[in-house]
């Protein structure tokens, strides 16, 4: 899976356990479903927590955290571990 075109990582830090990525807003303009939706940050999710030491990561678009991308199938504003999935 694939995030839209253009979406970018801003920064991405580590905090003890959980990594923070911080994602363009074209992250919010893809129109695959929940299907994709869930790929997308099921990759993610997995391989930053393929990293000794991680083991969940909080997404954020532009800097801040949001409820949902704009489909609403997955839920952002907390921390995705690998048992999201």
């Amino acid at each position: 899976m694939r995030f839209p075109p253009g979406t970018h990582v801003l920064s991405a830090t580590v905090s003890g356990s959980m990594a923070t990525i911080d994602l363009s807003s074209e992250v919010t303009g893809g129109m695959g479903g929940s299907f994709t939706e869930n790929g997308e940050f099921e990759a993610l999710v997995f391989t930053l927590t393929d990293i000794p030491g991680i083991n969940s990561v909080q997404v954020l678009v532009d800097g801040r955290k949001v409820e949902t991308l704009p489909g609403g199938h997955l839920e952002l504003d907390t921390p995705l571990t690998r048992s999201d999935w």
